[in-house]
């Protein structure tokens, strides 16, 4: 529950962080793109906690483990729809990469201090 209260915080702080410069900087947002990467992001980054999900009750090689595979669950599920996204042609412009670019290491970060979170204990 706490990552996905987190992992949401996050996609809509950087939303607005981008939109601000976006709008500071005279450049165009792009609505949908930034929507179609935000929603692709949160649902990698709320399946990629599922290793750590399925060893809550573990020893910490596990839940070490677990943060490793998720973390690479992470980057080859948003590298791979990224691509087939951009290489479908369904529209997107180059914006949604830009956009991508700015949520996947904000959440990669936080997924990474939710899997430390056992070890602080």
């Amino acid at each position: 529950m706490r990552g996905l209260l987190l992992n949401i915080s996050v996609i809509a702080l950087m939303a607005i962080a981008g939109t601000s410069l976006c709008l500071i900087a005279g450049w165009e947002w792009r609505t949908r793109e930034m929507l179609v990467a935000a929603s692709m992001s949160f649902i990698v980054s709320e399946f990629s906690l599922l290793p750590l999900f399925l060893v809550r009750r573990s020893n910490q090689f596990a839940v070490a483990q677990a943060g490793l595979a998720g973390s690479g669950i992470q980057l080859l599920l948003m590298g791979g729809i990224a691509g087939l996204l951009v290489l479908a042609k369904v529209g997107l412009r180059e914006g949604f990469l830009f956009w991508l670019l700015a949520f996947y290491p904000a959440l990669l970060i936080v997924n990474v201090l939710i899997v430390l979170r056992p070890f602080a204990r």
